[in-house]
């Protein structure tokens, strides 16, 4: 037995969508049906939802980020720093 689920979204999001799940073998149906059965699996969304700030904040807090950190305070500690003033903001970027 199934029922009918309807769902209202924008026609450019529901064609890249289609288009999507045609290049992967699927129809956007299938897709959703995927979708709503890894969800209960999962017993939640099936992917990690989060803030702008959160992902961020993951990576400042990086092994990659934190290993570079640690070298450059080593460096620093070493004297190997230099001393530079900022003119104005375009010289942090």
């Amino acid at each position: 037995m199934t029922t009918l689920v309807q769902v209202r979204v924008e026609k450019e999001l529901k064609d890249k969508a289609d288009k999507l799940f045609n290049e992967l073998g699927l129809d956007t149906t299938t897709a959703i049906r995927i979708f709503l059965k890894s969800a209960i699996n999962n017993q939640g969304l099936p992917f990690k939802v989060q803030t702008k700030t959160q992902k961020e904040a993951q990576a400042f807090y990086s092994p990659e980020n934190i290993a570079m950190l640690k070298k450059s305070y080593a460096e620093i500690k070493q004297g190997k720093a230099v001393e530079k003033e900022l003119i104005n903001e375009k010289d942090v970027l």
